[in-house]
């Protein structure tokens, strides 16, 4: 294997990840949905169909790059950090696994909402609050993949640490991801009154993120040096 090759690889689908959540995210849903108002909502939606099918186009995109970066990165770092390795690759499987459940509830709003022949039975506003219910599964769901992507987090974390010499700050960054998510979801459960005061710490786990993609890209020593020089 050529493991320059892989790593550069695992980087882009890294970056392709990053760019797509941040535009599903912030480009798409934050302009679309008002989770206190399902009417305001769906009119967004009405008005910008073509938004929201990009949103889902987007988070799509990011769901099967994060399968083929898990196979990519069990590939570079499985051979000597197989147990590690396993399991971070089995947790961030399980997240995609969850993802693909909440998109689904994200799509079946929209159809909801568009779909008024169909569903010409029920009421409009009937319409419009079960499609925000399932809005909000979405992002519930998203939420508690965030809690299997955090030992997804801690596993890699832990493999920079213990087997690098020259990347253990980076592993460092990862276990501070793994627990700002961990949090940050746990509040979301169990404490929902403060998930709101939460969110500025995500940046934590975004330049963590970030770090990890152009370490992938950009290092220079070959990536079995890189990694297993302790």
């Amino acid at each position: 294997m050529n493991t320059q090759v892989h790593s550069r690889l695992a980087g882009s689908l890294y970056l392709i990840i990053i760019l797509c959540g941040l535009f599903a995210e912030v480009g798409a849903r934050l302009n679309l949905i008002a989770y206190n108002d399902a009417n305001l909502t769906a009119q967004n939606i009405l008005q910008h169909t073509g938004l929201f099918r990009l949103g889902f186009a987007t988070d799509t995109i990011m769901l099967l790059c994060d399968i083929a970066l898990a196979v990519v990165l069990y590939q570079l770092l499985g051979s000597k950090a197989k147990t590690l390795t396993l399991i971070a690759t089995l947790f961030r499987l399980i997240q995609a696994g969850i993802i693909a459940v909440s998109l689904l509830c994200f799509y079946g709003a929209y159809l909801l909402i568009t779909q008024t022949v169909e569903l010409q039975a029920l009421e409009t506003d009937q319409r419009n609050n079960y499609a925000l219910f399932l809005l909000n599964m979405h992002s519930y769901g998203y939420d508690f993949g965030l809690l299997f992507f955090a030992i997804t987090n801690m596993a890699l974390g832990r493999i920079f640490i213990r087997y690098t010499s020259s990347a253990k700050l980076l592993g460092w960054a990862l276990i501070a991801a793994a627990i700002t998510y961990f949090m940050g979801s746990s509040i979301r459960f169990l404490t929902p009154g403060y998930s709101e005061t939460f969110q500025p710490f995500y940046i934590i786990a975004l330049a963590a993120e970030l770090y990890f993609c152009f370490w992938l890209l950009f290092q220079k020593n070959g990536f079995r040096r890189s990694i297993y020089t302790s």
